[in-house]
């Protein structure tokens, strides 16, 4: 049962007669329980002041009338219960359709407007391998430089954050051109280099204070999307 219809089962069964009447009755105004249609859910608060007002301001109900009601306040608990259980299980992930990584085609920028995607917590980690779950973006990945590792034209998950260890796969930001690259530390130096997978490609070392300078790790690859 969806929120409009137990509101207006609400106003039927309370004798208010009208969204204004329910409005006077909980101190909730108008505009804010319209919300609650939009967003399909009722705030636990609203329930309860339902439920107590309900016996304040009315006579008491026949037989019939308490367990249509009952009935009611059940089905808003089971649908607030689904609805919080749902909201708690989805990721919600950036998808930058105009962001391209490994050919220097694009970089991350506040122009890029994401396409927001929500993902079930569980295929995240039980299915791609993900466990943490904040700050997370899909981008395509573009060339063949990170072959056999990646292919040309796979998605990636990324996870924003700019502390890498040597080993990981990382989106790094160099000059403005945006690249997907295996990050090794070199031993007892602050020299970082940037390896490909596919040994055609060389090494980008970053072996100077103006190339480190140039350099900004945009986040480290969890996942990928495989592509058939």
């Amino acid at each position: 049962m969806n929120v409009n219809i137990l509101l207006k089962k609400m106003i039927k069964e309370s004798g208010l007669k009208t969204q204004k009447g329910l409005s006077n009755a909980l101190s909730a105004s108008e505009p804010y329980i319209t919300k609650w249609k939009k967003q399909g859910y009722i705030p636990d608060e609203y329930i309860d002041r339902y439920n107590t007002r309900f016996s304040e301001f009315f006579t008491a109900p026949s037989e019939l009338e308490q367990k249509e009601t009952n009935n009611l306040l059940k089905d808003i608990n089971i649908i607030n219960q689904a609805l919080n259980c749902k909201a708690t299980n989805l990721v919600s992930i950036n998808y930058y359709e105009d962001i391209y990584a490994s050919a220097g085609l694009g970089s991350y920028a506040e122009e890029y407007m994401p396409i927001v995607m929500e993902f079930d917590k569980n295929f995240l980690e039980k299915i791609l391998n993900v466990k943490r779950f904040d700050n997370l973006d899909i981008i395509r990945v573009t060339g063949d430089s990170m072959l056999p590792y990646i292919k040309d034209g796979e998605f990636i998950i990324v996870e924003r954050c700019s502390e890498a260890k040597s080993g990981d796969t990382v989106i790094a930001n160099i000059d403005g051109e945006l690249y997907v690259k295996r990050l090794k530390k070199v031993p007892f130096e602050k020299w970082l280099i940037l390896e490909s997978e596919n040994h055609e490609y060389s090494p980008i070392e970053l072996n100077t204070m103006a190339k480190l300078e140039a350099l900004t790790i945009i986040g480290i690859m969890r996942s990928k999307i495989k592509l058939y």
